[in-house]
């Protein structure tokens, strides 16, 4: 476990297949996003608001933050990255109904710990249990994923960490291409230093400027996940449903599992370290994948049975 994990057991529960982003300024957007089914919803007050409609959209966040949100829909707030921007979005957003903010443009590990500290003044102020506010990284540079792990070190809050395509490729002076294959490297890097410190990598292996076409949305959403991916974004009601079967255990995964389960641990009560299922050996690697499967499946039942 990463020593820098303060706020392990409220991460370690959390699925965040889909998140939905809404921009926090258009109200018909914001009051629907609830119902889709998604495991987030991102309320945004950076680049999908304009800029004389920021404070409109910091009271129309602190509005829905104070009504009945159903379920166990996690809330999230993408706040802007420059300073005088981020101290007033917090100060409007952080109330109890609040789970996590989204931190765009990381780049600076000293401005994630400033965030953090100012997360615990508030919830100090607000009667918020202390930590209980996540921290999502945006990375949209090449400076942000250069410094990824001093970045993911700055604070105990971070749970996911995403790449934000565009940006990054724009950053870089490349053109992403409709595979994505140019940016495998740095998908790989940032899934790779995520797991390092025990946080949800979430994205897509190429752009999805494309977002109508949902055939080509779902085999992006299969790539990402058999790369490393946990779950991903989207900005359109339909193509929820398509993350959060993509990155859920299938039936027949789930079955496998359990007898998997059911095997190995007759095995250990007999004496013995590995066993074999339909041909296949099963060892602690294999018994462990399939624990963290079920682990995962049940959290999602759970979620199922609370919305």
């Amino acid at each position: 476990m990463n020593p820098t994990r303060k706020y392990l057991t409220n991460r370690v529960e959390k699925v965040r297949r889909s998140t939905l982003i809404v921009p926090g300024h258009v109200e018909k957007y914001v009051s629907k996003a609830f119902q889709r089914g998604a495991d987030a919803v991102q309320l945004d007050l950076e680049d999908g608001v304009p800029c004389e409609q920021k404070g409109l959209a910091r009271e129309m966040v602190k509005e829905t933050l104070h009504t009945e949100i159903p379920g166990e829909t996690e809330v999230n707030v993408r706040i802007n990255a420059e300073r005088d921007a981020w101290l007033l979005d917090l100060e409007s957003v952080v109330w109890p109904r609040l789970d996590s903010i989204t931190l765009p443009k990381c780049e600076d590990p000293a401005v994630v710990k400033a965030i953090d500290d100012k997360l615990g003044e508030w919830e100090e102020k607000r009667g918020i249990q202390s930590g209980r506010i996540q921290l999502s990284l945006l990375i949209e540079s090449v400076k942000g994923l250069h410094a990824l792990e001093a970045l993911l070190g700055a604070s105990g809050r971070i749970s996911t960490v995403t790449l934000g395509n565009e940006d990054f490729t724009l950053d870089l002076g490349i053109e992403p291409s409709e595979s994505g294959q140019e940016m495998y490297y740095y998908y790989s890097r940032l899934i790779y230093t995520a797991r390092l410190y025990e946080v949800m990598p979430l994205g897509f292996v190429s752009s999805i400027a494309g977002f109508r076409d949902l055939e080509r949305y779902r085999e992006l959403a299969e790539k990402s996940r058999r790369l490393g991916f946990m779950g991903a974004s989207c900005i359109h009601p339909d193509q929820v449903a398509i993350l959060n079967q993509v990155f859920s255990p299938g039936d027949a995964d789930v079955a496998y599992a359990r007898r998997v389960v059911e095997a190995y641990e007759t095995a250990v009560r007999n004496g013995r370290a590995s066993c074999s299922l339909d041909g296949k050996m099963i060892d602690p690697p294999v018994y462990q994948r399939a624990v963290h499967l079920l682990r995962r499946h049940e959290i999602i039942e759970r979620k199922k049975g609370c919305n």
